[in-house]
């Protein structure tokens, strides 16, 4: 994968990868010092924004290098990956199981039809003024 654009936000637990981002349950990085992490993959540069200690920024951003990525950005991009992997899995069992209650109702309506009755769906019935029981 060439990866253009990497924006990490550690307080929020957040990578985008390409505009695509996701928001990690688990976060196992060693990075409480900093802030985000900004990636351009066209200049293969970057640079790291601090994390504010007592309210303040202390020191600027640090620079970063195509010699950097691999310890500083590739991480999160690994991360990122495992993560869409596993939301794409998600969907697609979620499909699965609509698809599968789909067909259900279908099956059964079907069974129903075959019975001589129609099922309403989604309809209240309307009755004449003054109907009290039915």
């Amino acid at each position: 994968m060439t990866t253009k654009n990497v924006c990490v936000i550690v307080p929020d637990k957040s990578i985008s990868v390409d505009g695509e981002g996701y928001q990690l349950e688990t976060w196992s990085f060693d990075d409480a010092k900093t802030w985000a992490i900004q990636w351009n993959g066209s200049t293969k540069t970057g640079d790291i924004e601090p994390a504010p200690v007592n309210g303040k920024i202390e020191g600027g951003n640090e620079d970063i290098t195509e010699k950097d990525y691999d310890t500083k950005v590739k991480p999160y991009v690994d991360a990122w990956e495992v993560e869409k992997a596993k939301q794409a899995e998600l969907q697609a069992q979620a499909e699965k199981e609509a698809a599968e209650a789909l067909a259900t109702k279908i099956a059964n309506r079907a069974a129903v039809r075959k019975l001589g009755k129609i099922p309403v769906e989604d309809q209240v019935a309307v009755y004449s003024k003054g109907t009290t029981s039915v």
